[in-house]
Formats: C-alpha cells, structure tokens, sequence
C-alpha cells in the first residue's frame, strides 16, 4: 500500500471516530461549530474597521479625546487648545493671543535657561507671578492666562518643575480673596465690556468696583463710597458743555442694578461649577447689594417724613444731598463701638434746619436702625449699642428743643408783660 493511501485511509477513520473528529474540525478552520473564513473582499474589512474604531472610542470620554487630538508633540502651539476662544468669549478684554502666547514662550525660555545650566535657579511660583503680572495687572486675565498656559505643558510633555511651579502658583489664585478675585472677573468681565462704552469708562473701572463689593469690607460706607464715586466719575464724563447729564449711570440704583447683574452671573458660574464655596460667596454679594438698597432707601423715606413738618430741612437736605446723609449712616453702621459724638454727626449737618427738625429725623433714623438687616449689622451687641447711642441723642434733642420752647414762650411773656406795663404808663 502506497503511503498516500495509506494517510487517505488513517484520516477517513479520523473523521468519522468521536475522538478524531474534533481534532480534523480544528484543522480546517472550525470550533465548537462555527468556522472562521478568511475574506478576500476589502469593504468587509474596511466595515470591521470602522466598528472596531467605535468600540474603542465610546469608551473614551470627550476630554481624552481632545487631548489625543491636541497632543502632537514638542512642538503643539497653544492656539490648537479649544479653550482659549472660550477663555476669550468669557473675557473679552483679555490681552491678545500674540501676548499669550510671548508668555507661554517666556515660561519655556526660562526653564529651557535651567536645564542647560544657564540659569541660577529653577521656576517658582514667584516667578510666575511676576511674568502673570507682565501679562496683564487683571487677576482675573492672569488666571485664564495661567490655565492656558498649564493645558499647553501638560499637552507638549513639559518636566515636573515647571508644571509644579505652574500648578502651585494656580492652587494659590483659586484660594482665599484671590481666588474671590478671579471669579468676581468672570462674573463682571462680559458685563464690563458691553457697558463699558455706554459708561464712559475703562472695562477694568468697573470689573475693580465690582471686586471692591466683594472683598471683606465690614463698613458699608467704605462700599457705598465707591459706588458714589463710580457715580461721580460718570456724571463727569458725561456732562455736555452745557452742563447736562448723558450718563446712563445716574443714580445709586443705577450701580446696584449693574453689580447685581454681575452677580446673578456669577450665581450661574457657581451653580455650574458646583462649587458650594463659591455659591455662598455669590449669595453673599447678592445680600450685600439687597442690603445697601434697602438702607439707601430707608434713608430717602427717613428725609421725606421729616420734610414734610419742615419746610427748611427739605431746603438744606437739597443742598447736602441724601447720599450725603445715606454715606453718614453707613458708617455709623459699621463701627463697632458708637459714641456720642458718632451719633450727633449724623444730624450736625442738619443744624440750619432748626433742633426739632433734627429730633424728627433722628425718630426716623431710630426707626430704621431697628430694621437694618443681619447683613450689614451682624453683631447684636453691636446693633444695640448702636441704638442705644441713638436713643440718647433723641432725648438730648428733646432736652433741647423743650428749653427752645421754654425759651420763646419766656421771651414772648415777657414782651407781652412789656406791652402792658407801657399801655398802662400811656393812659395814666
């Protein structure tokens, strides 16, 4: 027997033996059943492609994609991160790009002085802060810079030392008043440049008041203040040869129906961010705004009372001015410990206007002391010594007016007594 015969043979009882047939099934491509083929038509490859690809990338989330993509190298510019022309949209008065990117540049030629041995000593977070302040003196334009420039180092491969620097510098500007700072800019920044024209001022004027609100300020006088001179400024720049106003930012209302704009953005940013600190501190500044407003017209209804009994305080109240008089009690509010002399400033400049004119408004003031909100008087020993200080004040007003009367009624008596006796002399 021929050995190709023989080897025919041996695999026909191969494949028709329980034991032999499993073992010819996986010779010829097949398992438990099923039998893989290969394919010589290329769009069936190309589709098999297409869903392995899917696979891979669903389960990838947005971000590492857009790293994959923005990855390239060394050499990556900044422009290919995507968030810079969301940077910009946020802040659009932001230095331009060409600056962003002489600073990422800057930071790169630093470290690269290091590494070569060029240099004394390696990046710091110093020394990010003081080529951030070269950028721009906003902290706000300075964070968004920082940001940029961390995605960019972290995508082209930079060294440890110099993403530490970079990401010690950023933990720093997130926290405390800074980081209060940085998200003031963002909660104002738009707002600034759309008002900016209209108000006749530069965008970083107002992204600064705004930041002034926010800052740990326990005198409202002190914010009030500036609110009067963002006011002040305005009225300055505006005013015609004539002398008339074009300013759209005319009054007190005026400034807080801005910032509480800002604010209300910036409420949005929190709730976003999920940040509660962040939340608070927006509710916080919304509270200042609802606070100052409630006072500034409790002031305006405080003068009206008055002046409607006394036609002269209205006379002298047109020529100081209530924000004059709001200003006085905003810093009476914020001291902790009031005087006499403290609560006697509040009506001096009411002098002209006679003592009960000034009793009268002082009645109206203790009454709007009592509904002064937490906010701006947070210390209850501090309101009640506030008020006490008032109430004194009332009574020696009081003492003062009675001796007036008693005074006038004296003089009166005694020129009717006058009268009479001369009557009498001229009929005898």
């Amino acid at each position: 027997m021929s050995l190709e015969v023989l080897r025919s043979t041996i695999a026909t009882h191969n494949a028709e033996s329980p034991v032999g047939a499993p073992l010819v099934a996986e010779a010829t491509g097949q398992r438990r059943a099923e039998r893989v083929m290969q394919l010589n038509n290329p769009s069936k490859l190309t589709d098999a492609a297409e869903e392995l690809g899917q696979a891979v990338s669903s389960r990838l989330d947005k971000r590492s994609l857009e790293s994959r993509s923005i990855r390239q190298g060394q050499g990556a510019n900044i422009e290919a991160i995507t968030r810079i022309a969301d940077y910009y949209d946020k802040l659009p008065d932001m230095p331009s790009q060409e600056k962003l990117q002489g600073l990422v540049q800057l930071l790169q030629d630093y470290q690269n002085n290091y590494s070569s041995g060029g240099g004394s000593s390696q990046l710091t977070p110093q020394d990010v802060f003081a080529f951030l302040q070269q950028f721009d003196g906003d902290v706000t334009h300075q964070y968004a810079a920082l940001q940029i420039a961390i995605e960019h180092f972290e995508n082209t491969g930079a060294n440890d030392a110099l993403l530490g620097a970079l990401l010690n510098a950023r933990e720093y500007m997130e926290s405390g008043e800074t980081g209060r700072d940085v998200r003031a800019g963002f909660a104002v920044a738009e707002l600034a440049h759309d008002k900016a024209e209209d108000l006749g001022t530069d965008p970083a004027v107002i992204r600064e008041h705004y930041r002034d609100m926010l800052r740990s300020e326990a005198n409202f006088g002190v914010i009030f203040d500036k609110f009067n001179d963002l006011i002040a400024r305005h009225h300055a720049l505006h005013q015609d040869v004539n002398g008339n106003e074009g300013s759209p930012l005319t009054s007190f209302d005026d400034v807080v129906e801005l910032f509480t704009t800002a604010a209300s953005q910036g409420l949005e940013i929190a709730d976003t961010q999920d940040e509660p600190a962040h939340l608070e501190a927006v509710l916080t500044e919304l509270g200042k705004l609802k606070s100052l407003r409630t006072v500034y017209e409790g002031v305006h209804v405080a003068t009206k009372l008055t002046g409607r009994n006394f036609a002269e305080f209205n006379r002298v109240v047109d020529e100081l001015g209530t924000d004059s008089l709001a200003s006085s009690l905003f810093h009476y509010l914020g001291k902790a410990v009031t005087s006499p002399a403290d609560a006697q400033g509040l009506v001096a400049p009411l002098a002209p206007a006679g003592v009960s004119a000034s009793l009268n408004y002082t009645n109206n003031l203790l009454a709007l002391h009592r509904e002064v909100p937490d906010t701006i008087l947070t210390n209850e020993n501090i309101r009640n010594q506030q008020l006490e200080t008032l109430l004194v004040l009332s009574e020696q007003l009081t003492i003062l007016e009675e001796e007036q009367y008693q005074t006038a009624s004296d003089t009166v008596t005694f020129e009717n007594a006058n009268l009479i006796t001369a009557g009498s002399t001229s009929v005898h």
